[in-house]
C-alpha cells in the first residue's frame, strides 16, 4: 500500500513539476518577446528620426543633428549611442558616448531594420538597430541629370541598454521559480495516512470465517435456549442449576 502511494506521488509531482516548467518557459517567452518588441519599435523610430536630418544637397552631404535632443547620447550615466557610416563604410558621425570605437555593422542589412542584442561599450547589455537610408535630397534635380549620379546610402546603428527590460525578466523568472516550488511541494505534500488498525480477535474475514461465525451464532442461540428451560416460574433463574454453572 505504501509503496502504491510512493509511487502515485512521485508521478503526479513530476507530471506537475513537468506541466508547471512548460508553461513557465512559456510565459516567459511570450513575456521576453512582448518585451522586445516594446524596445525594438521606440528604437527604429528613433533611429529613423535621427536620419531625418541627413540632407544631400549639390554633392554635399550634412548632418543636422543639432537641431535635436542629443543629450541622451553626451552623459555619463547609461548613454546611448549612435553612429553613420556613409558609401564605403566611411565614418559620417559618431556619437560622443561611442569615443573612438565603432559600432558593429551587419554584413547586408540591407533596407529594412535589423535588431540585434549586443555588449556596450561600458560593459552593459543592450540592444541595436541597424537600418540603411537616404538623405534628404531634391528628387526633380536628380532626375533630370543636373545632380551628382547617385544619392549616398547612409547606414545608421542606434544602441541602447537593456537594463529595464532584463529587470523584468529577472522578476519573471523569480516569481515563475517560487510558484513552481510551491505547486511542487504541495503536490506531494500532506500528512501520510493512518496505518490500518489491525483486526481484533473476535473479527472475521474470509469464507471461513464466515463459517465459523454462523457456528458460533448457532452455538449461542442453543445456549440461551437451555438458560430459559431452567428458569423459574417467576422467571428468575436458580444460580445452583447446574446448567448455569459456570455463567453467574
Amino acid at each position: 500500500m505504501q509503496s502504491l502511494r510512493r509511487t502515485l506521488i512521485a508521478s503526479t509531482v513530476a507530471a506537475v513539476t513537468s506541466l508547471l516548467l512548460v508553461s513557465g518557459m512559456l510565459v516567459y517567452l511570450l513575456v521576453r518577446s512582448d518585451l522586445l518588441r516594446q524596445l525594438d519599435r521606440p528604437l527604429e523610430s528613433e533611429a529613423r528620426l535621427l536620419t531625418s536630418t541627413l540632407e544631400y544637397e549639390r554633392g554635399r552631404l550634412s548632418v543636422e543633428l543639432h537641431e535635436l535632443d542629443m543629450s541622451d547620447f553626451g552623459r555619463t550615466a547609461r548613454p546611448a549611442y549612435l553612429q553613420l557610416w556613409r558609401a564605403g563604410e566611411a565614418v559620417l558621425y559618431r556619437s560622443p558616448s561611442r569615443g573612438q570605437k565603432n559600432l558593429p555593422l551587419l554584413d547586408d542589412a540591407g533596407s529594412a531594420a535589423h535588431y540585434r542584442p549586443l555588449s556596450l561599450p561600458d560593459g552593459r547589455r543592450g540592444r541595436a538597430v541597424e537600418l540603411t537610408c537616404l538623405p534628404r535630397h531634391d528628387a526633380e534635380e536628380h532626375e533630370s541629370g543636373r545632380g551628382d549620379a547617385a544619392v549616398p546610402r547612409i547606414r545608421a546603428v542606434l544602441a541602447r541598454d537593456t537594463a529595464d527590460g532584463d529587470r523584468v525578466l529577472a522578476r519573471l523568472s523569480l516569481i515563475l521559480a517560487i510558484i513552481g516550488a510551491l505547486a511542487t511541494a504541495l503536490s506531494g505534500g500532506g500528512p501520510d495516512p493512518q496505518p490500518p488498525r489491525p483486526l481484533r480477535s473476535g473479527a472475521f474475514t474470509g469464507e471461513g470465517d464466515c463459517r465459523r461465525a454462523r457456528r458460533h451464532r448457532r452455538r449461542t442461540v442453543k445456549r440461551r435456549r437451555r438458560v430459559r428451560s431452567v428458569t423459574s416460574p417467576a422467571g428468575r433463574r436458580h444460580p445452583d442449576s447446574p446448567h448455569l454453572k459456570g455463567h453467574w
